[in-house]
């Protein structure tokens, strides 16, 4: 059975919608002893850069309200099963090719396809 002319528009239109590209995750690593205000401390930064499929759309989650949904987060970018360590430790967040970065809600793991999705939040 093939698609109508109609569902292959709609499909066309959400992979437009999602954009391969080059996502670079940042790890925020603070060393020294400091002060309570954060004096004394040195920040720093590494990066790796990682292939991903980036979609901005509103990310709705299940809860206990009254509405009975909730905005989780405003983007989900997805990776390779392969890539999921370098996202799932800790002081780490996603910057995407246009420098707009990423803080990560949930990492959710698709073995079966190889595959991780991750919602984020703008930073």
């Amino acid at each position: 059975m093939s698609l109508s002319d109609y569902q292959k528009r709609i499909f066309n239109s959400l992979r437009a919608k999602v954009r391969d590209e080059t996502v670079t995750v940042v790890t925020v690593t603070k060393t020294g002893t400091g002060n309570p205000y954060g004096e004394g401390e040195t920040v720093t930064e590494t990066t790796v850069s990682i292939l991903g499929k980036v979609g901005w759309n509103s990310v709705l989650e299940k809860n206990d309200t009254a509405g009975g949904y909730a905005e989780i987060g405003d983007c989900q970018v997805l990776i390779s099963y392969t890539d999921m360590p370098k996202v799932s430790v800790e002081n780490v967040y996603l910057r995407t090719s246009d420098a707009i970065d990423l803080m990560i809600i949930k990492i959710i793991p698709a073995e079966m396809t190889n595959e991780a999705i991750i919602i984020c939040k703008r930073r």
